[in-house]
């Protein structure tokens, strides 16, 4: 009755069926609720939602009468409001879109309504299993009282740069998640004193409790030492038992279909992987939570609102002004090149130019979202170092702002002068 989609999973397709042949067991097994009585077949949703309601008919079958959905490309909504800014939010379910707009938690956000139709990608890369257990009863009372640390990968392809893994470290009482992309396990030490002097600086606190499963990149003697030194007490999961970090695990999780929501609905080349994840940490933090009421992670981290006016579809296709020295009159001003994500620490934007396989920096851009790049090779780029280059960083009064990766790798070219606000 109220134009719902509602998704059936793990279906087969037999040409010469006539008709449509719903397994109660399995929707049973599904979580559903399954009840008759009387004539009468009741199902309900894992939410106690009712979804079926149907009488027996006189050759003892349940005829159910539905009309079969054809889940929405997002190119033909490219220019709806919500649509857009679903993926401009890597794919944010639309209620943490209205929630972030109702209670005013971001600035930039116009008002979203709420699309029950289903998004195709979404439903490709986000599809689980089972949730994860409850949140923990106890939770941290002051920032860096309890950090939670997990690595995650190898992941293949490697990026451009090398990188195989990704550290996520997420901070208990604000749930403000940093990430660091790593060539080996055994770069995991470098990257938590990277983390930890910057955030200890950020805050003028120290790092008291750091919990992690029992990985060999966080058992070593060389990271048990250094703990030890500086005062911050190491919590390790039992065996096989990754639930006790339950935190870390979750935002892992959201993390990697996030990222893989933005490679699929622009069809993106997976060595973009490293992008991807770091476009979703940055989007998460600006992502209303359970665990934080009212306010978003970077809120309650930052201590004030994030402005959220700025983000653009991630892959779809823009135009950067060219600054090559001596153009002539007549060349083009403009250079086609593909959004990839944010850049840290600048207020700018980072994109891929495909003809001279670089990575750009530039807050000088005209996007045009509903486009995306044709790609026509998937390994584009993949197997040589990708090179950064920053473009026109005098950015005025431009109010994008940026938290910088812990761990991330230093570009060949100048500092960036701006900072983020």
């Amino acid at each position: 009755k109220t134009g719902e989609h509602i998704p059936i999973t793990g279906v087969y397709f037999i040409p010469r069926l006539t008709i449509n042949i719903v397994s109660l067991g399995q929707l049973d097994e599904g979580g559903c609720d399954v009840h008759a009585r009387h004539g009468l077949l009741r199902i309900r949703d894992e939410q106690d939602r009712l979804i079926v309601r149907v009488r027996r008919s006189s050759n003892r079958l349940y005829l159910l009468r539905v009309k079969l959905a054809r889940p929405l490309c997002l190119a033909a909504h490219a220019f709806d409001s919500a649509w857009l800014w679903h993926e401009r939010f890597g794919h944010l379910n639309f209620d943490a879109l209205r929630k972030l707009e109702q209670r005013g938690m971001v600035e930039g956000l116009p008002s979203v309504e709420h699309v029950h139709q289903l998004c195709a990608d979404c439903v490709t890369t986000k599809l689980k299993r089972s949730p994860f257990p409850s949140q923990a009863k106890r939770r941290a009372e002051g920032l860096l009282d309890l950090v939670h640390g997990d690595l995650c990968g190898p992941i293949t392809p490697a990026t451009p740069g090398g990188k195989a893994y990704f550290l996520l470290l997420v901070d208990d009482r604000s749930r403000y998640m940093w990430v660091a992309l790593l060539a080996a396990k055994s770069d995991t030490l470098a990257a938590v004193k990277k983390f930890q002097a910057k955030v200890e600086v950020e805050t003028g606190r120290r790092l008291r409790v750091l919990r992690t499963d029992n990985g060999g990149e966080f058992t070593s003697i060389e990271f048990d030492t250094y703990c030890a030194e500086r005062g911050v007490e190491r919590q390790h999961t039992a065996p096989y038992t990754p639930q006790q970090n339950g935190v870390v695990e979750r935002r892992n999780q959201t993390v990697v279909t996030m990222a893989r929501s933005l490679l699929k609905s622009r069809n993106l080349p997976a060595f973009f992987w490293g992008e991807a994840v770091a476009t979703a940490v940055y989007l998460l933090n600006r992502a209303p939570t359970k665990a934080v009421d009212g306010m978003t992670p970077y809120e309650a981290w930052h201590g004030r609102r994030p402005d959220v006016h700025y983000l653009r579809t991630v892959g779809c296709v823009a135009y950067i002004k060219a600054t090559k020295p001596h153009l002539k009159k007549l060349d083009d001003r403009g250079t086609p090149v593909v959004f990839i994500g944010y850049e840290p620490g600048a207020k700018a934007w980072r994109f891929y130019d495909p003809a001279s396989r670089r990575v750009i920096v530039s807050r000088d851009a005209v996007f045009d979202e509903p486009t995306p790049w044709t790609w026509e090779d998937e390994n584009h780029g993949a197997d040589r170092e990708l090179i950064i280059e920053y473009h026109s960083m005098d950015l005025g009064s431009t109010q994008i702002d940026a938290s910088p990766a812990p761990g991330s790798p230093t570009p060949p070219s100048p500092a960036v002068p701006a900072t983020p606000p």
